[in-house]
């Protein structure tokens, strides 16, 4: 037993060895030459593609070069059709052109857009490192995978591999990929922290200017600019825009010019610099021809620059290019901001037609998006159900194919060994008792797999009914969503309606006195009476447009905090002047009793102050208002090493049906239909966020016609 397993591995050996040899002596070719020609391909593939005879009679490397050929030229199609038919006729499992088939033939998939082939080919690359030992496309294929992940939105599994490719990188000491892969996590991290880009940022940075890459370092500076305007750092950003700037006009690059000088003219609207905000965008909309997306962002700043500096002609001339451009190339991520401006210039201009058209027009877009992304989601849970489906389907039939293989193998190994038999007689009764004894476990193992099989049938039915129930669950919650977003809509139809309310009322006393005002016939008395009443009317008007601004940087996310270490004696003074400054304006200093009362002031504390302040002058401003007699306590104590406030009154209250509510936009309570309360409904609502973006959260206590006590709490600081 034991020589005629000896004698069948020395028979296996043999031809082996012989089957290795004539598969080395098809690999027989100048290495030299054809990696000179495939170089030149990559740099002047149209010359270069008549020379690619020389390798015809080898049709594996003819293909392969053909391939490379068709990718230079962006014929992803025909590369990866000359690619595969290098694959299939490569018969040398070790030569290191198969891996870099599969790697060009993932790449060509990622630019079609068949991003889940890109992903089958980059990780099939992952699989079979060990097997083909090819160290230099490794830790491409982990990068390309990791791109097509944070393609697909799989975040986590992108900075996993990319990760992965830049421990390789390190141990290759590729110092250009490892700046490639730092920029590529620069850009993942750069949506949701902001400090892990900046990190990757600038170590790319470095080391692209080591390596003196001019057009990458300026593209990298360009990044690092972008990220720290949206941090609201304007003067580091525009220190990093212009330097990439002036690279791009000394080398010439249009493109990357344009996206300069719009990130530029964008960085001095922020800071409020409007001649030189104007200056850059009309200079990139003096230089574009062709780039349609940066000229429609470029009209549409530069609409908001007119508008900022109450240019409205300008402004809406600029607003309706930026509108044209972007229905002409469906860009609709930019009509909603174009949209959304064009309905607050025709508010400025009291333009109730167009504040109308304008208004239907955003309200439609936002729900024609919301449809879409409803039908996305179902498509992508009828996806994951069919995906799903397909790859159980498919892990039974390689198992199958396994097994199909291996009885192969076996029978070729039981023919072979026939063959002995029939030249070695005096084995054959042993060599019998082997096969039945293989026969015998054969039948063990294929009625154990058919057990594994019915049981995995059972468990994918199990999985399938399982997923027609999730699909009902995510279906409701979409209708549920939908309830929501209808209902968001009909409240946003009355806050605007109440706008137009709201900013009618001041601007009716302003113009009013004013009128009387410009007679000349007014009493020196009436004259001082009546220029308060104006400005107090135009401080309301500024409230309110102030109002509607702040609501507007809330639901796009762009309200920047600036959040420092203070004394909470810098805010406390301010508070008092408030609170006595409310109660002479609403004139009911006679009626209220108003009581400050701040049990420590010399904590250290880290808010936005000006932020802060706002909240105390909405909750102060709504104390008063709901107030007419009676009291109004405003104060502060230490409870568990936080700053704990409060704001008291003894006002109309709020019925308990209405506080699950209240803090949501356009939200307005009135307890008496007969009395008209001032404001937009909208104050609760900022004060609300503000204090979201300061680690807090706005608690209310209230009983109907008895009064409300507003409360928050700080963390407070022991150090500076």
């Amino acid at each position: 037993m034991k020589n005629s397993s000896q004698l069948t591995n020395i028979l296996f050996f043999f031809f082996l060895i012989i089957s290795l040899s004539i598969q080395a002596q098809s690999f027989d070719f100048n290495l030299d030459t054809f990696k000179i020609t495939r170089e030149l391909l990559k740099t002047n593939p149209d010359s270069t593609y008549k020379t690619l005879e020389k390798f015809s009679d080898k049709p594996y490397l003819y293909n392969y070069l053909k391939g490379i050929y068709y990718k230079q030229k962006k014929d992803y199609e025909l590369s990866n059709s000359h690619l595969l038919s290098s694959i299939k006729e490569n018969k040398d499992n070790t030569n290191p052109l198969f891996l870099d088939a599969f790697y060009y033939i993932g790449y060509n998939y990622q630019h079609l857009g068949l991003l889940d082939s890109a992903d089958y080919y980059f990780f099939k690359i992952i699989k079979l490192e060990k097997q083909f030992d090819n160290k230099a496309i490794t830790p491409k294929a982990l990068g390309s995978h990791g791109i097509v992940c944070r393609q697909k939105n799989k975040i986590d599994s992108a900075i996993y591999y990319i990760n992965l490719a830049n421990i390789e990188y390190q141990k290759q000491k590729d110092t250009l990929q490892l700046a490639i892969i730092q920029n590529t996590l620069g850009n993942i991290y750069q949506t949701f922290d902001v400090k892990l880009s900046i990190k990757h940022y600038t170590t790319a940075l470095d080391l692209f200017q080591n390596l003196g890459l001019k057009k990458e370092t300026a593209i990298t500076e360009q990044n690092l600019g972008t990220i720290f305007t949206n941090q609201g750092k304007y003067e580091i950003a525009l220190d990093y825009l212009k330097k990439a700037y002036q690279f791009f006009i000394d080398e010439d690059y249009l493109q990357y010019q344009i996206i300069s000088l719009n990130n530029i003219g964008f960085t001095y609207l922020n800071l409020e610099n409007y001649p030189k905000a104007e200056e850059h965008l009309l200079k990139a909309i003096e230089i574009n021809t062709k780039y349609k997306n940066a000229l429609a962002f470029s009209h549409l700043n530069l609409g908001t620059c007119y508008n900022l500096q109450q240019l409205y002609s300008k402004a809406e001339t600029h607003l309706k290019k930026a509108l044209s451009i972007a229905k002409e190339n469906k860009l609709e991520y930019l009509m909603t901001e174009i949209y959304d401006n064009l309905v607050l210039l025709s508010a400025m201009q009291s333009n109730h037609s167009n504040f109308t058209k304008y208004f239907n027009l955003y309200k439609n877009l936002q729900k024609d998006i919301y449809d879409k992304d409803v039908a996305d989601a179902l498509a992508k849970y009828g996806n994951e159900l069919e995906t799903i489906e397909t790859k159980n389907l498919l892990l039974i039939a390689s198992k199958d194919k396994e097994i199909q293989q291996k009885e192969l193998e076996k029978n070729k190994s039981e023919l072979f060994i026939k063959n002995i038999l029939l030249s070695f007689g005096l084995i054959v009764i042993i060599l019998l008792i082997i096969m039945v004894f293989i026969i015998a476990k054969t039948n063990k193992k294929q009625k154990a797999l058919q057990i594994i099989i019915e049981k995995r049938n059972a468990i994918i039915e199990k999985h399938n009914l399982d997923l027609e129930d999730i699909i009902k669950e995510r279906t409701k919650e979409l209708v549920i969503a939908k309830k929501k977003a209808e209902e968001s809509d009909l409240l946003k139809s009355k806050f605007l309606a109440n706008i137009s309310h709201e900013i009618r009322t001041p601007l009716n006393s302003i113009m009013g006195f004013s009128d009387i005002l410009c007679e000349g016939n007014t009493d020196p008395e009436n004259i001082v009476r009546f220029s308060k009443i104006i400005r107090n009317n135009g401080s309301d008007l500024l409230n309110i447009i102030e109002d509607i601004i702040d609501v507007s940087k809330i639901e796009s996310n762009a309200f920047n905090f600036d959040l420092q270490t203070i004394h909470l004696s810098e805010i406390i003074y301010s508070v008092e002047n408030e609170s006595m400054d409310k109660a002479k304006l609403f004139n009911k200093e006679s009626k209220i009793t108003l009581t400050t009362c701040f049990s420590e002031k010399d904590v250290l504390v880290k808010v936005d102050p000006y932020k802060l302040n706002i909240v105390f002058n909405k909750l102060i401003n709504n104390a008063f208002q709901f107030t007419e007699e009676g009291f109004i306590n405003i104060g502060s104590e230490i409870r568990n090493n936080k700053i704990y406030f409060y704001i008291s009154d003894s006002g109309i209250g709020i019925p308990e049906e209405h506080l699950p509510k209240i803090l949501e936009d356009f939200r307005k309570f009135h307890k008496d239909k007969h009395i008209q309360y001032r404001g937009l409904g909208i104050g609760l609502y900022i004060t609300h966020h503000i204090l979201l973006k300061m680690n807090s959260v706005l608690q209310i206590e209230s009983t109907d016609g008895k009064g409300s006590t507003f409360s928050f709490e700080l963390d407070i600081v022991n150090e500076a």
